[in-house]
């Protein structure tokens, strides 16, 4: 087989290699040889914060990077695995933001509250699981929801749960004070700041859900929920 043909950033004209970068990516600590369940022989983990690598390669996008680093994900995922997935029949490999342009623009919108800032372009794979907690009031200073955007199996359980940090907070689902994208509507009621706090939703259809922290969403306390 050829080698692959240098590509040209339109912008900044520099030269990229897609299989050099997918190398380069496996050896640049975003992937590690520690397994991401002891019971897998899988050897990796999915992409956690926005890379580095792409300051020191310009030529390369943000939306060129997910989609390599997805295809490395694959490689390794195969190249290490013994087993092909859970134990339940489901993955733990993270989906694609890109793969569900709605959540990504609204974890990433501006124009209604601020950019989600735990959201790294991944969702959560927590399919095939009866119930999925995502905590209210994460991150550094306490406002955002962790994990920021999450997959499950309809018919699943969310439970949100409070830490008490960053000040009242509330679980908001309004399409009409959104981007309009959501396909459900709920509210955990006013906000509360109380650690322990819980509000459940079972969501039974498949859609993605789309909610906030009215309080904090112009600091994009923002997060997302898609349910297959």
């Amino acid at each position: 087989m050829s080698e692959p043909v240098d590509r040209r950033s339109a912008k900044t004209g520099l030269r990229w290699n897609p299989r050099r970068l997918i190398t380069d990516l496996l050896k640049s600590g975003t992937y590690t040889d520690r397994p991401v369940l002891p019971e897998l022989s899988c050897h990796f983990i999915p992409l956690q914060k926005r890379p580095s690598y792409m300051q020191s390669h310009p030529g390369v996008t943000r939306r060129t990077y997910l989609r390599l680093t997805g295809l490395a994900t694959l490689t390794t995922g195969l190249a290490g695995c013994s087993g092909g997935g859970n134990d339940d029949g489901g993955s733990d490999e993270a989906l694609s933001g890109e793969d569900n342009p709605a959540v990504d623009e609204w974890l990433t919108e501006t124009e209604v509250g601020g950019e989600a800032p735990n959201y790294d372009g991944t969702i959560v794979n927590q399919r095939e699981k009866d119930t999925v907690q995502v905590d209210v009031g994460a991150g550094d200073n306490g406002i955002a929801f962790e994990p920021a955007a999450v997959a499950v199996s309809a018919g699943t359980t969310v439970r949100w749960e409070w830490t008490g940090e960053g000040g009242a907070h509330n679980v908001t689902a309004r399409p009409d004070d959104q981007i309009g994208e959501s396909d459900y509507e709920f509210s955990s009621g006013d906000p509360v700041d109380e650690e322990g706090e819980t509000y459940e939703q079972t969501l039974d259809d498949s859609g993605i859900a789309l909610y906030h922290c009215e309080p904090h969403l112009s600091v994009g306390m923002k997060g997302a929920v898609v349910v297959e």
